[in-house]
């Protein structure tokens, strides 16, 4: 019996020596911190056309890199207002954009006849302004009835084809589009000849200095409107914003969908407990199912928010990864290996058994 009590001493002796003698080594032995998690492969950049649900086109440019929105403009076109949407060619060859590369242009019907109506009214206030500052006013008077007569000339030949094509529109042998084109016009010519009788009456009465400041004021609206018409023209252009690839969409509000994949983002839901393990512009390397290599990455944004993933508290975090290295398509959902920095084998144990 004394020796079995110290057979089982000694055992526990050099047990106590052997696990003391493993924690001091294990201080000198040093391990890289792993974190295995699925992660989401979303784009760097994401550009949409869309329909809205009234009149409008909007172009949303989604920064996946920085976790938001970064443009969204919005084109609204009035009800009754005819538009056309042409795509450059450039859609239909190479299916890819850089950018600045002009991807659709829109004409609108109501910015047409606005800025042709301001033509119209700024030519006639700068004949009525000419006329009003000069003494002699025949000639502008011969020229204003010449003017009205052109526009008789012109109405009676456009009456007749606007009654011909309502005939024909009412047999179903033409568009509606082109009976409205031909009304229009003939709208044009009569709020043109109204201009000019107005500026034929005024010739033949005299005009008062408060008249000619009015007059000139309202050259200086027209001017102004038109630049505002200018600007409302270039807005009907849209350029790319992003160099990207077109992706096919089969949503029909969806009128354009293109993605800059050349780099990537890895959206990784992390335990809360690590998520101090990350800090933006951090360096990690990675590895994925599939993949013979490591890759590298770099954390861009960490989530401020907890949220909740298989009964488990997570944490999203972003990384940013050259796309050349790893070759992964947006959608897929791959299993990703974080490699993080150096800890001793000791703290590991302790990080295991605390987290």
């Amino acid at each position: 019996m004394v020796y079995r009590n110290r057979n089982t001493v000694h055992l526990f002796l050099v047990f106590v020596v052997l696990a003391a003698a493993a924690l001091i080594a294990s201080n000198y032995i040093y391990t890289f911190v792993r974190i295995s998690s699925y992660s989401v492969v979303l784009p760097k950049e994401k550009w949409l056309i869309t329909i809205g649900g009234n009149g409008q086109v909007i172009s949303n440019l989604i920064d996946y890199s920085a976790g938001q929105t970064v443009q969204y403009n919005i084109t609204q076109f009035e009800r009754g207002e005819f538009v056309a949407l042409n795509f450059a060619k450039l859609l239909t060859t190479k299916r890819e954009f850089e950018k600045g590369d002009t991807v659709l242009t829109m004409h609108s019907s109501d910015v047409k006849n606005q800025m042709v109506e301001a033509i119209n009214q700024l030519e006639v206030a700068n004949a009525k302004l000419k006329s009003f500052s000069s003494a002699e006013k025949e000639p502008v008077i011969k020229e204003a009835l010449t003017r009205i007569a052109y526009i008789d000339k012109k109405m009676s030949e456009q009456k007749v084809l606007v009654e011909r094509s309502q005939k024909l529109l009412d047999k179903g042998y033409t568009s509606q589009q082109e009976f409205d084109l031909l009304k229009w016009n003939l709208d044009l010519l009569k709020i043109e000849k109204e201009i000019y009788s107005s500026q034929l009456e005024n010739l033949k009465t005299g005009v008062k200095p408060e008249e000619l400041n009015y007059l000139q004021s309202e050259i200086n609206s027209i001017k102004d409107r038109m630049i505002f018409l200018k600007e409302r023209e270039a807005q009907l252009v849209i350029t790319s914003p992003v160099n990207g690839q077109v992706v096919t969409s089969l949503s029909p509000d969806t009128l354009l969908k293109v993605v800059n994949s050349k780099e990537i983002v890895l959206q990784l839901p992390i335990k809360a407990a690590h998520y101090k393990d990350f800090k933006a512009g951090q360096k990690i390397m990675l590895s994925s199912d599939g993949e013979e290599k490591n890759f590298s990455g770099e954390v861009v944004w960490i989530d401020r928010e907890v949220k909740i993933l298989n009964q488990q508290q997570v944490v999203l975090v972003s990384v940013v990864v050259d796309n050349t290295m790893v070759n992964m398509l947006p959608g897929m959902i791959p299993q990703v290996t974080i490699k993080l920095t150096e800890i001793s084998l000791f703290q590991q144990l302790v990080r295991f058994f605390v987290q």
